[in-house]
């Protein structure tokens, strides 16, 4: 997101530049892997999660050295705050004084020279005062808010196979997946306490799938990524797709993850331990 020549970049609009451990390749892998793009995408990030899917690509990353990416995220998104609100221009204690009709004559009195009498003015209240009256999904709001991946369907091919389904209880597919050979991806969850809080329109999620290889040559395969999917105005249970295109033979693990943009809710992740394709 651009600013205008000479402005100062919003917190959100940041980049991962500052944070140090985090190079251009990390930087790609942290876009790819987990739609981290800015500072404050960092800030709400897990480090579990962040260093399970680092592992899978072959990258030495521990938990430790993720929190300390994520702690440093949030200190430099705090102090660019501050910065923001210093640059608040002072009030000019220079220009004339105003007196709403509204006062009684005797207010009216010895006025100063440089008095000027003003009419009552209906002052239009800031959005953003407005919107901290209301209760809303903050940083402490979203802790309490639980992700449980209910079902994932597999449907090979896309939209006309027989579906397979694996249960938050039962982890598992009962059927091989057919070898190089598009298939569809449907994940049903819920966020519990969601419904009962007030969401901004652009807060959204999407899902992303990786088919981790159990033999040699151990490599990760990305599946693809749903479209956006909007929370406001839809109620639990929630759900998004992906289509893969195909996978060689061999034993798998899939993982899933939602991300969310545009509210507090930290990624979630889950897991199919092991599925074989044929």
């Amino acid at each position: 997101m651009s600013t205008a020549s000479g402005g100062t970049s919003p917190v959100h609009d940041h980049p991962l530049s500052p944070i140090k451990g985090i190079g251009p390749a990390r930087q790609k892998l942290l876009r790819e892997l987990l739609s981290i793009h800015t500072v404050q995408d960092l800030a709400a990030a897990s480090a579990e999660t962040i260093e399970s899917l680092f592992r899978e690509t072959g990258q030495s990353i521990t938990r430790s050295k993720a929190a300390d990416w994520i702690t440093q995220a949030k200190h430099l998104a705090e102090s660019m705050d501050s910065a923001l609100g210093s640059n608040v221009p002072p009030e000019d204690t220079h220009r004339p004084l105003q007196i709403s009709l509204a006062a009684d004559a005797k207010s009216l009195e010895n006025l100063p020279p440089n008095a000027v009498v003003a009419e009552p003015v209906e002052v239009a209240k800031d959005e953003s005062e407005t919107q901290l009256e209301q209760p809303g999904v903050t940083a402490s709001t979203a802790e309490l808010i639980k992700l449980r991946v209910c079902k994932i369907i597999l449907i090979q091919p896309p939209n006309a196979g027989v579906p397979q389904m694996a249960t938050e209880r039962d982890r598992s597919l009962p059927s091989p997946v057919l070898a190089e050979q598009p298939f569809q991806l449907n994940v049903v969850f819920e966020l519990d306490r969601l419904a009962s809080l007030a969401i901004l329109p652009q807060a959204s999620y999407s899902l992303q799938g990786f088919a981790k290889s159990l033999t040699y040559p151990h490599r990760a395969i990305a599946l693809g990524e749903s479209v956006l999917h909007f929370l406001a105005g839809h109620h639990s249970p929630y759900s998004a797709t992906i289509v893969g295109s195909g996978l060689p033979s061999g034993l798998y693990r899939l993982q899933l993850l939602i991300a969310f943009q545009g509210i507090s809710i930290p990624f979630g992740m889950h897991e199919i331990p092991r599925f074989q394709v044929v």
